[in-house]
Order: structure tokens, then sequence, then C-alpha cells
């Protein structure tokens, strides 16, 4: 699943529509849950959501892939990333108290960064934190 993912989530923008990735990473995350390794494919499928599909869609599906992946115990760096997709999405969408903020319904942006210096994951506070 992590061939597929490089596949369909990183080259194949290079020289075919993003939309055209959906089909075939939802195909490898059904192939991942046999395996338990579909948490960066989730990740990857909802960030090209978030560029071609409505934010309802984006909601609606990344929340399923995120519940999917709590029901697995697959808590990991993708599904911490898809919490921020999500979380933005429901601030795109005014489902939040202050748009400017991710904290919400998903997620809570000070308790993020916080498990995020605890467990040294570097890449994610730079993310929180821009």
């Amino acid at each position: 699943t992590r061939i597929l993912a490089m596949v369909y989530a990183i080259m194949w923008d290079w020289n075919q529509p993003m939309r055209l990735a959906l089909k075939p990473l939802e195909k490898a995350i059904r192939l991942g849950y046999g395996s338990g390794d579909f948490d960066l494919l989730g990740c990857q499928y909802c960030i090209k959501l978030f560029y071609v599909a409505p934010l309802e869609q984006l909601a609606s599906e990344g929340k399923a892939l995120f519940d999917k992946m709590r029901f697995h115990n697959n808590i990991t760096l993708g599904s911490q990333y898809l919490q921020i997709i999500l979380q933005l999405s429901d601030n795109f969408m005014g489902l939040s108290a202050d748009p400017t903020v991710l904290t919400g319904n998903v997620m809570n942006e000070d308790a993020v960064i916080q498990e995020a210096v605890k467990a040294k994951h570097v890449r994610l506070e730079i993310v929180l934190c821009i």
C-alpha cells in the first residue's frame, strides 16, 4: 500500500489530473484495511478531496476514514494530519467559533501541539505553528 500511496498520492499529479487519482486511492485504502496500513493513504486521499471536491464530501468521507482509524487504533502521524485537514474544512464551512484557530469539533489545536512536542513530531509542530 505504501507504493500505491507514492504513486497515486504524490507522483500521479505530475502529469495526470488530481481527480483521477481518487478511485485508485480508494482501492488502495481498501487494500490497506487488511494490513492496517491505511493512515497515510487516508490522509493523502483527503488532501486530494480538499482540492477537487466539495468541503461537505471531504468532511463526510474524511470523518468516516478517521473513525475507522480510531476503531483500528491506527492513530499515527497520518491520522493527525487528517485531523488538521478535517478541522480546516470545518473552519472553512463556518462550523467553528474562530476560523483562524484549528479548534472545534474535530481537534483542539493546543492539545495537538502539546502532543506533537511531547512525541517529538517536528513536522507536525511546524505545520500547526505556521
